[in-house]
């Protein structure tokens, strides 16, 4: 394999650092007065208020996309029953690909700390981009694609 390259990961179960459960709750869109409302707060919960500010109009049409777009409460639900039963903890280290980690600083789905992973990785790269969430792809998306290119084009 040429190269790995990981956005906005972690172990899984035994990540280094948890979602809070203020963050969870936005996630799901409790105390939200209907659909839409619900898709914004779990919006809001995955990027950093730096986006949202410079990118009004992007975060409104990601708000509409994401109405359409998004999985069943019950979908919703597996998914992430799934991501707490995922654990790749004692596997990581057995990654024979250079692997580049991108993670948002201002990630609060998968906090920044679960980055540790990249240290687990033999000859892993990691990158934080400052200002930037778990939609790091989205809203540092010019930056995440020049680091990726740098790190496979050589390869």
């Amino acid at each position: 394999m040429d190269g790995l390259v990981l956005v906005r990961t972690s172990y899984g179960a035994r990540e280094p650092e948890r979602m809070s459960l203020r963050t969870m709750g936005r996630m799901f869109g409790w105390g939200s007065f209907g659909v839409k409302d619900a898709a914004r707060r779990g919006l809001e919960a995955t990027t950093s208020h730096t986006y949202r500010v410079r990118n009004r109009e992007e975060f409104e049409d990601l708000t509409r996309w994401h109405l359409t777009t998004s999985p069943s409460f019950s979908g919703f639900y597996e998914q992430a029953l799934a991501e707490a039963r995922f654990d790749s903890y004692r596997d990581v280290g057995h990654t024979t690909a250079p692997t580049l980690v991108t993670h948002g600083a201002d990630g609060r789905y998968v906090p920044v700390g679960n980055a540790a992973l990249a240290g687990a990785i033999p000859d892993s790269r990691l990158v934080v981009l400052r200002d930037a969430g778990h939609l790091v792809f989205i809203e540092r998306a010019w930056e995440v694609n020049h680091e990726v290119n740098s790190f496979l084009e050589p390869r």
